[in-house]
């Protein structure tokens, strides 16, 4: 819902209203909690307005995946 701007409070109205509704605001929160806890956004340096994302800490996380994927792959010890 974050795409839209929906706040959740708003959220959780419409899931008491809709009996149906595909979204229930508690596993909303959760849900961004948890991505919030896996990327580490700092904003940018001088006045200009904006966020970063470490370079060096995203590369280090690439390499591990690949090295996972391919040890997968070819059972390496």
């Amino acid at each position: 819902m974050d795409k839209f701007g929906v706040s959740d409070e708003f959220v959780h109205e419409l899931s008491m209203v809709i009996e149906d509704f595909p979204i229930k605001s508690y596993l909303n929160k959760q849900c961004r909690s948890n991505l919030n806890k896996q990327v580490k956004i700092t904003t940018t340096p001088s006045l200009a307005p904006g966020a970063q994302d470490s370079f060096k800490l995203l590369l280090a996380e690439k390499v591990k995946d690949m090295v996972s994927v391919l040890k997968s792959c070819y059972s390496f010890s």
